[in-house]
């Protein structure tokens, strides 16, 4: 079996899950609420890829999740031979760019969901541990154990079947691996730095040379 690019981003991207807590069917206006996606104010993260990939991957976490940046540069092996791949996904509230560095192309969408949290009440608002608990739930994770990561005691995420285990500390991914046909892929935590000064050009689209296509939400 050939893994599509698409799905290996899916698996292979720093980004926890996609589904989260609370439901929307347009976008929000109005003042952004205090919602937090992570315990841990600014972080960057280094990781490296595991199995059927050979390359790196940066995250950039800046206040409490408001602003996010994912850098990816990776060899596949597969079937097919090997296959590069580069790609970045960055997050500002509830604005989602999906970019394709080999494609030259930058997909923005807006899902509802992570819209409607940041116009929660004050009242309302989950708590990062909340809304970890919640996505991972509506993924069909489950918490089973905890194991020591680069010296922290993350949670172990596994779906039923055992093919997928994330390790969580505090929100932050320190490792994950994803068993397919073609074999295991993963990536592991190689340096955390959570006393990093925010560098806010990490966060900046492509400004030329990359193709815009807005992505609706799906009916």
């Amino acid at each position: 079996m050939t893994i599509r690019i698409s799905t290996l981003r899916a698996l292979l991207g720093a980004a926890l899950v996609a589904s989260v807590i609370g439901c929307g069917k347009h976008e929000y206006s109005g003042p952004v609420n205090a919602f937090r996606r992570y315990e841990i104010k600014n972080v960057h993260m280094q990781y490296e890829f595991l199995g059927n990939a050979r390359g790196g991957e940066e995250m950039f976490i800046a206040d409490y999740g408001r602003y996010e940046a994912r850098y990816s540069k990776y060899e596949l092996l597969g079937e097919q031979g090997i296959q590069p791949v580069g790609s970045a996904g960055i997050t500002r509230l509830a604005d989602v760019y999906n970019i394709s560095l080999n494609e030259r192309k930058v997909v923005h969408l807006k899902p509802p969901e992570l819209d409607s949290l940041y116009h929660l009440s004050e009242s309302e608002i989950p708590t990062p541990a909340q809304f970890l608990e919640k996505s991972m739930h509506n993924n069909l994770m489950r918490a089973v154990g905890t194991d020591t990561i680069a010296g922290v005691p993350a949670t172990r995420w596994e779906n039923r079947d055992g093919s997928g285990k994330f390790w969580i500390w505090r929100g932050i991914l320190m490792k994950k691996i994803t068993q397919t046909r073609d074999g295991m892929i993963g990536t592991q935590l190689v340096a955390l730095d959570t006393a990093w000064a925010v560098d806010t050009t990490k966060f900046s689209l492509p400004k030329t040379g990359f193709q815009f296509i807005e992505q609706s939400e799906k009916k």
